[in-house]
């Protein structure tokens, strides 16, 4: 792709000199300056100044393809407003083609070609040029004037050309960094969010009267939906409780803490299973979108009867396992 630019070598060395100290002029615009917006006036201004130009306006493609004027502004740096008098015809032609464009006149009689706004706008001199990089067009770089002042020649188009190649790397690479720095931003968000959701489960292990209980989870994303907990009841009793939020994600996560939240709300204050899951099921109806759901099992041990008072909502069968005899039962609902 760049070495398209090399076009703008003349073989004549004072003039080429004098065009590889534009171009370093222009690098060195995009290595300094990390705001786009302030990188997109400086790189515009500069084009303006070496090509001898009154006015300059960078155009960017849309998501739909339609030329956006992102940047217009004269040779004293003022701003042309959003919707400055120009040429369309041009800059489509330039994105169509993938070419640069001189078009000019040499003489008082002369029209300059394209179209008739542009003549209506004694316009003499129009240059314009692809933004391309990656091999995509990005949009384009137009500069024109009405003064009769040198004209411009074919060196002069190839080196404006390079410079719109450049500006078209720098547009796209910027791209690339903020699209790094986002990324970046949400993996630390996700590992906070790991944190927390971690902070949820219970401590491992943990003894309730006499009762040893431990578990772990880990995730396949950083966050996921499932679901463990045990916590007193009060001095005896314990709840436990095993659940699964379908999918991955932050999503399912954030359900996965509604639940836990809710799930101990009512174990606490209602003392007992009866009438949780219908409670439960209620609320989560009002929150889930179509096609989630939860799946949940909840226990209370109570060591004075040794019982386990329990319910399951679609969730894997828990196994009873008998260390002396090694047997495994899956307890049913």
């Amino acid at each position: 792709e760049l070495s398209a630019f090399s076009e703008f070598l003349t073989g004549d060395s004072e003039r080429d000199q004098r065009n590889f100290r534009t171009l370093l002029a222009t690098v060195t615009e995009l290595l300094g300056e990390p705001d786009i917006e302030l990188l997109l006036r400086k790189l515009l201004a500069h084009a303006i100044e070496t090509t001898r130009s009154e006015r300059g306006i960078l155009l960017l493609l849309d998501s739909r393809g339609e030329l956006e004027i992102r940047i217009a502004q004269d040779f004293r740096g003022h701003d042309l407003g959003p919707h400055p008098p120009m040429s369309r015809t041009i800059p489509q032609s330039v994105i169509r083609e993938g070419r640069p464009v001189l078009s000019r006149v040499s003489g008082d009689g002369d029209v300059l070609e394209m179209t008739q706004s542009v003549a209506a706008m004694r316009l003499r001199q129009v240059m314009c040029a692809p933004l391309r990089a990656r091999g995509k067009t990005l949009g384009a770089i137009y500069v024109d004037s009405t003064l009769r002042g040198p004209p411009q020649s074919l060196a002069d188009l190839m080196l404006f050309h390079a410079q719109a190649g450049l500006m078209g790397l720098a547009l796209e690479s910027h791209r690339l960094m903020r699209q790094q720095f986002e990324m970046q931003a949400i993996r630390q968000q996700l590992r906070l969010a790991r944190k927390i959701q971690q902070k949820l489960l219970p401590e491992s292990p943990s003894e309730f009267s006499g009762l040893r209980l431990a578990g772990i989870s880990e995730a396949s994303d950083q966050v996921g939906g499932d679901y463990f907990d045990y916590f007193s009841l009060d001095v005896e009793r314990t709840g436990l409780s095993v659940g699964d939020v379908s999918g991955h994600g932050v999503a399912s996560a954030l359900i996965m803490a509604n639940v836990r939240a809710t799930l101990r709300s009512l174990l606490l204050t209602r003392g007992s299973l009866g009438g949780v899951y219908g409670l439960m099921n209620r609320a989560l109806c009002n929150d889930l979108s179509e096609g989630r759901f939860v799946s949940l099992f909840v226990a209370v041990f109570d060591p004075r009867q040794m019982t386990l008072e329990f319910q399951n909502a679609g969730h894997p069968a828990p196994i009873l396992y008998t260390p002396e005899s090694g047997e495994m039962i899956e307890i049913e609902s």
